[in-house]
């Protein structure tokens, strides 16, 4: 399945944002606002400080359990869980809203970098055991976020009227979108294999969040992954003081403004906009913001005085929703967790917030950049060898691209750049020379040495455009190469899902990537088949 992996550094990679790459060279720009360098070594400090937080375990692994039932789960996911009940037991954590199918390759970029990191401390800490979690956070009511998916140059959807929070959306329109996947499935060696596991998931589901669950624990659960919904009452109970407090002193608001107020003076924008309460509360259908107006507060068109609101959340704790600013500090609370594993934009709202945790009195984790990849499919390396192009060029757009081939298949006949420096100078020469004898003609001299100049652009300008005529094969060979391996302009694991690699391979695909997806090395990946 994977013949040759190539490693790129983060700065050789333009689709990345300027702030993905300042956190992975471990820019300056960030001192003081991470807690831990990205090593190996930094873990010992994480566990130590981890350890005299004390998270309600019993709670946590109650949870799991009774989310577990039901669940075609082996013994060994079982046992991993109860042995969260262990105080020398501690998780890795990566998070996403529920996409369609799994949305981008990113998703399993993600979880496959969680499950490499445990097994990677296993042998570094041995007295100590790690858990891999993925934590799906369907509370969110951005549907337009989740409910599409790209394959096989197609765009499925989830169409839908429901509102509210995405996770608890009944299931009564997907079916269709289901009907449209798996008849693109056809017979490929594990089609089969695929539709029921995600037939399985949609009829053991009463819920879009749930059949999001169920898709990854079937999916993963042999990688040792466990997955937690985290909008879950008895979990929220342990929150409930923690709303309060952001309810009551705004620290969120207080203290991530001033990070990013410090960040912007280092010219790095907000990453999330934080509010004065940052917190909603479920209702029928809805998820509404708390919004304070003097001493009363609204929920939606309904006014509360203070008491009143404390009443409601204290009797309706699973109705409690952070949202993306309080959200990590629910997460830390309820899991034994030492280090966030997360896309560049997740990395940098969390850059937002050590000083949040620190006003909570949580432990902040170590936060680490996913791995990202570029796959190079076997038929795709094949095109690339018949234009004599690597697969590291494509990272460059098409123009420099298609220049880069004609001047390595041309002999450079058609660039004149030289020519252009050379003549260029010539009429420097020339005007200085007729400055002597008149002053009046080094202005005129240097004029037409620009005609000239611009005359040779023109004349090179018709070599090239005849040599991508002579070489309108190969060119085209180099564009769709450049349409498979970033479809839509994006990077491939921005857009591309899953899917068409598992219905080649199965879940060993997963099992082969894993080898390489280790989230300490902080280069960006080439996988060529």
């Amino acid at each position: 399945m994977i013949n040759n992996v190539i490693h790129l550094k983060y700065n050789e990679i333009p689709q990345l944002s300027s702030k993905d790459k300042m956190y992975q060279s471990a820019d300056s720009a960030y001192d003081g606002f991470y807690k831990y360098s990205t090593d190996l070594e930094s873990f010992k400090s994480v566990i130590e400080n981890r350890k005299k937080f004390k998270t309600n375990r019993r709670v946590l692994v109650d949870v799991l359990l009774q989310q577990y039932q039901g669940t075609p789960s082996n013994d060994k996911i079982l046992s991993t869980i109860k042995s969260l009940s262990d105080e020398n037991t501690f998780t890795i954590t990566t998070a996403h809203q529920p996409v369609l199918f799994m949305g981008p390759l990113y998703m399993v970029y993600k979880i496959l970098s969680t499950i490499h990191l445990c097994r990677k401390l296993k042998a570094a800490y041995p007295t100590n055991s790690f858990v891999p979690v993925f934590v799906s956070g369907g509370e969110d009511h951005d549907l337009e976020e989740v409910a599409s998916m790209h394959i096989f140059n197609r765009d499925i959807t989830w169409s839908t009227s429901q509102t509210g929070s995405v996770g608890r959306m009944s299931l009564n329109d997907l079916e269709k979108a289901i009907d449209e996947l798996t008849a693109l499935f056809g017979q490929t060696n594990y089609a089969d294999e695929l539709r029921s596991i995600i037939r399985d998931s949609f009829q053991s589901s009463q819920t879009y969040g749930q059949f999001n669950i169920n898709l990854y624990k079937s999916l993963f659960s042999h990688l040792g992954l466990v997955v937690l919904n985290m909008d879950n009452k008895e979990l929220k109970k342990e929150f409930i003081p923690y709303a309060l407090t952001e309810i009551e002193e705004k620290i969120s608001f207080t203290t991530v403004k001033a990070s990013q107020n410090a960040l912007a003076e280092k010219g790095i924008k907000e990453q999330a906009h934080v509010r004065e309460i940052n917190l909603f509360l479920f209702g029928e259908g809805k998820r509404e913001r708390i919004i304070q107006n003097g001493d009363s507060y609204s929920i939606g068109s309904t006014t509360y005085s203070y008491s009143e609101l404390v009443n409601i959340i204290q009797s309706n704790p699973g109705e409690v929703s952070p949202n993306v600013v309080m959200r990590p500090i629910y997460q830390e609370l309820i899991l034994p967790n030492l280090a966030y594993i997360g896309g560049g934009g997740e990395i940098a709202y969390w850059l937002e917030r050590m000083n949040q945790f620190s006003s909570f009195n949580i432990p902040f984790p170590m936060l680490i950049r996913r791995n990202s990849a570029l796959i190079v499919a076997s038929g795709v390396q094949k095109n690339l060898n018949k234009v004599q192009l690597d697969s590291k060029d494509f990272f460059q757009s098409e123009d420099e691209l298609i220049k880069l081939f004609l001047l390595k298949n041309t002999d450079e006949a058609f660039d004149l750049s030289h020519e252009s420096i050379a003549l260029n100078k010539f009429y420097q020469n020339l005007a200085e020379k007729a400055k002597s004898i008149d002053p009046s003609l080094e202005k005129y001299t240097l004029a037409e040495g620009a005609k000239q100049v611009k005359n040779l652009k023109t004349i090179s300008s018709k070599m090239t455009k005849a040599a991508k005529a002579k070489n309108e094969v190969q060119l085209q060979k180099i564009q769709n190469i450049k349409s498979k391996l970033f479809p839509s302009g994006k990077l491939q694991e921005r857009y591309d899902n899953f899917i068409p690699f598992y219905l080649k391979y199965g879940k060993e695909w997963f099992s082969e990537l894993l080898e390489y997806m280790n989230p300490l090395n902080k280069d960006f990946i080439v996988i060529e088949e």
